[in-house]
């Protein structure tokens, strides 16, 4: 008896190790499976508290790293998003998930011309991550006013994928671009024919809309899907508001924003309109505050620059 006690603590350090080995890996899948569902659900505020917590426990977990990067940048939170990108890719989580990303964060960011020398010369075998590469590398090419490269790009893609919606939007922005808003508009809605819910061809479809005076409750209407379909799609939310103040109907904005503000909290658009209609309140002091929050998260944002110039001039 002595004999098996003596040995009783050097059994239960091995089976707590072991209890313990397997809690480790048990609980932040389930949790980073979990984490995933309220992405997908649109419950990003659930899905960032859970994947905080992961990367606070295991801060090397790269697929951690990536689907933060994913809900920052469904959120505009771009520098957030960038950096975590950057980790996933330090961890060595697949190309085909990371270059694609980082190309739409880098675009988001404006980050044209860096995007262009970083990524053009990618290759990745994945064919669907290949195109959406491309995609983005014309969008990039179309903003620095490489139109022919641009064209030449997106042609590429769409080669490998004639019906990839992202790229045939790509394309109706260059058709805008050059001019021709009735082309531009006829492929938006031959993406909408195929995909009824594509959110970014929601989003262009109201943006080409909202060109026109006349069509800002067409364009209203379409904003309205994007919510319909993702109450926290932060671009959605900011064309209503633009929408109600183009039109002057602060309390109709007031509403749209504390929505907006309960769903993305500190999305630098959920900043930068917090910041205006606090200015257009003449509440001088949450517009500082809101202005200064978006400035520390997006220094060269040029709304919140042009914006804090406005404040500083009344203070």
């Amino acid at each position: 008896m002595k004999i098996m006690l003596s040995r009783m603590p050097g059994i239960l350090l091995i089976a707590l190790a072991l209890a313990a080995a397997g809690c480790s890996k048990g609980p932040t899948a389930g949790t980073l499976a979990e984490a995933r569902s309220y992405f997908e659900r649109g419950d990003v505020n659930a899905a960032s508290i859970q994947l905080k917590n992961i990367i606070r426990e295991n801060p090397s977990s790269g697929a951690a790293h990536l689907l933060m990067a994913r809900v920052l940048y469904s959120t505009g939170e771009l520098s957030s998003a960038r950096i975590e990108i950057q980790k996933a890719i330090d961890s060595a989580e697949p190309q085909s998930e990371t270059l694609p990303l980082l190309a739409r964060i880098m675009i988001a960011q404006g980050d044209f011309a860096e995007v262009i020398k970083r990524l053009s010369t990618t290759q990745i075998a994945d064919r669907t991550s290949m195109v959406d590469l491309r995609t983005s590398l014309g969008f990039a090419l179309f903003k620095i006013g490489k139109l022919s490269e641009a064209r030449e790009m997106v042609a590429t893609a769409l080669a490998s994928a004639p019906d990839y919606a992202r790229a045939k939007l790509v394309e109706a922005g260059l058709e805008l671009g050059s001019g021709d808003r009735e082309r531009a508009e006829a492929i938006v809605a031959g993406v909408l024919e195929r995909e009824p819910e594509n959110l970014e061809a929601w989003q262009l479809s109201g943006d080409i809309k909202r060109l026109d005076a006349k069509r800002l409750p067409e364009a209203l209407s379409a904003y309205e899907h994007v919510i319909a379909l993702k109450a926290a799609d932060p671009m959605a939310n900011a064309g209503i508001i633009d929408i109600y103040l183009t039109r002057g109907d602060i309390r109709a904005v007031e509403a749209q924003f504390a929505k907006m503000k309960a769903l993305l909290p500190q999305s630098p658009p959920t900043l930068y309109y917090g910041a205006r209609i606090a200015f257009l309140k003449g509440d001088l002091a949450a517009a500082i505050d809101f202005s200064e929050r978006l400035l520390g998260i997006q220094p060269d944002n040029v709304r919140g620059l042009v914006l804090a110039g406005m404040i500083a001039t009344r203070t």
